[in-house]
């Protein structure tokens, strides 16, 4: 006869024995990261900061190079998005396409719209930061 604390037990034995999942992480491309960061926020510093050319030739350079930090970036997210589909591939034997882009939109949206609602307060704590005219 079994008895409730042994199945309970026969339970947590079989979690115990579920290996975690391998979380995929790699460190080095966070400072690939970091530099296209920075060269993107030096480009578009070159907005509001004057740069001239012929007195600030390092300034040039770095706000000029920035512009290739959005493809870098672009780069980086197929790069890991397609190693993580081959693992998943492998792993599991096929690719779940509805997995993989709720798992991305899970990612994304809660900061995508924490950043939006902060955008909307400091809107009306700041009044005149974003524009009155949607089509701007």
């Amino acid at each position: 006869m079994i008895t409730a604390p042994s199945i309970q037990t026969e339970a947590a034995a079989s979690v115990a024995t579920t290996p975690p999942p391998v979380r995929y992480y790699r460190p080095e491309l966070d400072a690939l990261r970091f530099l296209a960061f920075l060269g993107t926020f030096a480009f578009h510093c070159m907005d509001f900061v004057p740069t001239d050319r012929v007195h600030d030739v390092w300034s040039w350079r770095i706000g000029t190079i920035g512009a290739f930090g959005v493809p870098v970036f672009f780069l980086l997210s197929a790069f890991l998005i397609t190693e993580l589909l081959l693992r998943e591939a492998s792993n599991t034997g096929r690719v779940h396409v509805s997995a993989f882009y709720v798992r991305r939109i899970l990612r994304i949206w809660p900061l995508y719209f924490a950043v939006f609602a902060g955008l909307v307060v400091l809107n009306k704590v700041l009044p005149g930061v974003s524009t009155d005219d949607p089509r701007a």
